[in-house]
């Protein structure tokens, strides 16, 4: 059917009928149209070259068949732009990229095996063309972003399943991919990082989370207002509004500092404009302190109360882990008021030996997580955020006062002979043992400590910070 919107909304009108296909084919499942060449495919028969019918609208109210084309296992969904066709096999375990600069012979450029695959339904890529997401209509199998980059070595590089267990379609816009879940309702996914897709806007169209395949079964972002047509297969249509909250709300890891050998902790700081229910906060602390991750607690901070504190993942070897903060999981509600402060207390230990630079406490996402607040409305804030420094502190404040006395005397001269010589226990503060701040502590400070004393030498320094002795 070829409908004429343009005298909406007063009226549309009906401008005529055409055939699927020459061959007097009345019904086809899907389309698709090329707005950028003006051509359109719809889907055909499991027979050779009739999986796909190709018209050309450059009169679009007088449709003229072109070709078929299109192995005899047919496809079941595609997605055009720019003469390149982008395909879910269906009940073939594969998707395919098409070069349709030939209409009347289309090069296949790829064929890519789904592992495992249930049925392959729905195909789309993003708006730079490296990354394609697909879905299978099938329980327990996952939404995938593919890197496509280097056709001859495709890979899966994140994945994502809704509540309900089973996804039907995908499109994308810009960053944000919009699925319909069946009865999970409308989900939209985040991709900036195709390695790590997260949710971060839903709506539920649908009562339940079953896997029967009632609920929304398609989702259409793309007019112009930004409004979401979103439709069930009980017959309703959903007309949604992403709701853009620009907040100042902020997470940030605070200044630190600690001995080296010593345990220290990071206050992890959050600014938050209206009711969070739930904190999510991924972060890193690799770098050249080569620090060691020992625990976080929620004592003495803005989210003492919060009912749960759990660990949601954690890459020692790479030094990440994640946090989730959730105030009520039973119905009882203490949700972190607007304000700002403290919400998690990160506690490291600096290890001997270590240089004397200084490290960082970065919210990078990572498995999925990334820094983000909810609230009961289901509203998800993506807060701006900024790292931390740690720095090593030093532990010198009387320096000479090996033996930790509270006074440069003679007995530190003896306790750094035994030291020395004897094997005896090693300063207190290794800053304050070294004397004369070479960085090593040995007879040169014991000399040096004589003459203080004794000849009224140069006063005693620090050793360098982080020292061993």
């Amino acid at each position: 059917m070829i409908i004429d919107l343009q005298f909406l909304p007063d009226s549309v009108s009906l401008l005529g009928t055409f055939d699927v296909s020459p061959d007097g084919d009345v019904t086809s499942h899907n389309m698709t149209i090329d707005t950028s060449t003006g051509f359109l495919y719809m889907e055909g028969r499991f027979l050779p070259n009739k999986a796909y019918h190709i018209y050309s609208l450059a009169d679009p109210e007088n449709p003229v068949f072109v070709s078929s084309f299109g192995p005899s296992g047919g496809f079941h969904d595609m997605f055009v732009h720019g003469d390149t066709a982008y395909v879910a096999e269906g009940f073939e375990p594969f998707f395919s990229i098409y070069d349709m600069s030939s209409k009347t012979s289309p090069v296949l450029l790829v064929r890519k095996e789904i592992p495992a695959a249930g049925y392959v339904h729905n195909i789309w890529p993003t708006p730079d063309r490296r990354h394609v997401v697909t879905t299978e209509e099938t329980v327990s199998k996952t939404v995938k972003v593919w890197n496509i980059e280097d056709t001859a070595n495709i890979q899966i590089v994140g994945e994502y399943l809704g509540p309900n267990g089973i996804a039907h379609n995908a499109r994308i816009q810009g960053d944000t991919v919009y699925l319909s879940h069946y009865e999970a309702g409308v989900r939209l996914l985040n991709i900036s990082d195709p390695a790590a897709p997260f949710e971060f806007a839903s709506f539920d169209t649908f009562p339940g989370d079953s896997v029967l395949g009632f609920g929304c079964w398609g989702v259409y972002p793309y007019l112009p207002s930004g409004v979401i047509f979103a439709s069930n297969r009980d017959g309703r249509l959903f007309i949604l509004e992403e709701l853009l909250v620009e907040l100042g709300d902020t997470l940030t890891a605070a200044d630190a500092s600690g001995p080296v050998g010593t345990s220290f902790a990071v206050d992890v700081v959050a600014t938050n404009s209206i009711a969070v229910r739930q904190l999510l906060i991924p972060f890193t602390w690799a770098g050249p302190l080569n620090l060691a991750f020992d625990s976080a607690s929620t004592a003495g901070t803005r989210t003492e109360l919060f009912e749960s504190v759990a660990l949601v993942s954690i890459d020692p070897f790479n030094k990440r882990a994640a946090f989730s903060l959730t105030s009520s999981t039973s119905g009882y509600s203490l949700n972190l008021q607007p304000g700002s402060g403290p919400v998690l207390k990160l506690y490291f230990t600096i290890p001997p030996g270590v240089p004397d630079t200084v490290n960082s406490i970065s919210f990078l996402s990572f498995s999925g997580s990334v820094p983000q607040f909810s609230t009961d409305c289901q509203l998800d804030i993506l807060p701006v955020t900024a790292s931390g420094s740690v720095t090593i502190a030093g532990c010198c404040t009387n320096p000479g006062d090996a033996n930790g006395g509270g006074t440069v005397n003679i007995a530190d001269v003896t306790y750094l002979i035994a030291r020395i010589f004897a094997g005896g226990t090693a300063p207190v503060c290794c800053e304050e043992g070294d004397a004369n701040g070479t960085g090593s502590v040995n007879i040169a400070d014991v000399t040096f400590l004589i003459a203080r004393i004794f000849a009224g030498g140069p006063a005693p320094v620090c050793g360098p910070i982080g020292m061993a002795c």
